[in-house]
């Protein structure tokens, strides 16, 4: 059932999604921009939802999506099967992460991709976004993807590997997306077109430095500086632009790092960004010099949560909060907003088609 809404002379129907696992809210956020209405988030990470709740607003839950019932879900929203136009959602990622070494042998966060796919059987929503890690894509995820296939027959799936450098945003991030149209549409979905204007690092950091004392910056939100120690800042010092603990003279690396080239050995350590290209998929450690490869282009120190955030593609007014790891964890698992805009812009797209044809 598609509500509508009066603009001027025009009715324009109205789009509601529900998101599961929503974090800080990228996705959300996203879909916001592309026209959707939000009814409910889920997460169950306490400080997840409230930067959620404090910067988008809306019903949240705190909790884990195990102990929500389907039923539960449309009475809060006040919802029937087959009404909801969107489920969106990327279930925890870790599990199936080509650098988590536990994965090839059963993680268990990898049976949240089941409890999304039992949401979206039972809401039968118009449409689905499931987000996930490039590695979902290969043989540690295709279980998943058959069982999804297999409990979600009616509706159609577009897999891509999306390259988020490819959308307006700095970072050459790359997530595995299935969107499902149920097969009642008949407006086929269409990969959104890749942008012609790319954006790098010298868009986002033209920040002023953040306050030698660790504090935030006053005009700008979670933008301060991480705690590191005075040998880790020398050590980054000797590192150019695109350079990386290679460049550090022998006499001031760390220990392991020698021993580790002599066997061959390469790993992200003291990595600089450069001006002129795009950042590499952003990690929660983008504040530790010594185990990343996210330091700042010009000034001796790492990014801060702000210029992070900026590299997701989250505006300045969009204020992280909790801890400053919470801060981080957040900003790293998030969905880049303007991936999930061009995405919920495609869907709307069919879902519009869609209620023209009827």
């Amino acid at each position: 059932m598609t509500k509508n809404s009066i603009k001027g002379n025009t009715t324009v129907p109205v789009f509601d999604f529900i998101e599961l696992f929503c974090g800080a809210g990228g996705m959300s956020l996203g879909l916001k921009k592309a026209g959707f209405n939000n009814l409910l988030s889920i997460d169950s990470d306490e400080h997840a939802i409230e930067t959620y709740q404090k910067n988008l607003g809306g019903k949240c839950l705190t909790g884990n999506i195990v102990d929500v019932s389907s039923n539960e879900l449309m009475e809060i929203v006040g919802i029937n099967k087959g009404e909801l136009h969107l489920v969106a959602g990327g279930p925890p990622c870790q599990g199936f992460s080509y650098m988590n070494v536990k994965a090839q042998y059963g993680d268990k966060r990898n049976d949240l991709v089941m409890e999304f796919t039992r949401i979206v059987r039972d809401l039968n929503p118009a449409s689905f976004i499931f987000e996930n890690v490039p590695a979902f894509n290969s043989i540690r995820g295709r279980k998943y993807i058959e069982a999804m296939h297999e409990q979600l027959s009616d509706y159609k799936f577009h897999p891509h590997l999306y390259n988020c450098h490819d959308y307006g945003i700095p970072q050459t991030r790359r997530r595995f997306v299935i969107v499902g149209l149920r097969d009642d549409c008949k407006v086929e979905f269409k990969i959104p077109e890749v942008f012609k204007c790319k954006k790098f690092v010298r868009d986002i950091v033209d920040l002023p430095e953040p306050p030698n004392d660790h504090t935030e910056h006053r005009d700008h939100s979670n933008h301060q500086l991480a705690m590191i120690s005075k040998s880790s800042i020398a050590r980054l010092s000797f590192v150019p632009q695109g350079g990386n603990w290679k460049d550090i003279p022998k006499e001031h690396r760390l220990e392991h790092q020698n021993k580790l080239e002599k066997k061959g050995w390469d790993f992200n350590s003291y990595g600089r960004l450069h001006m002129d290209r795009p950042c590499p998929t952003i990690t929660k450690g983008f504040s530790d010099p010594a185990k990343s490869a996210y330091s700042h282009p010009l000034e001796d120190r790492p990014i801060t949560c702000r210029e992070a955030a900026r590299i997701q593609g989250f505006p300045d007014d969009f204020i992280f909060h909790g801890p400053l790891y919470k801060q981080r964890q957040q900003i790293a698992n998030a969905v880049p907003p303007p991936l999930a805009e061009v995405i919920g812009k495609e869907i709307k797209r069919c879902l519009e088609g869609n209620e023209n044809k009827k």
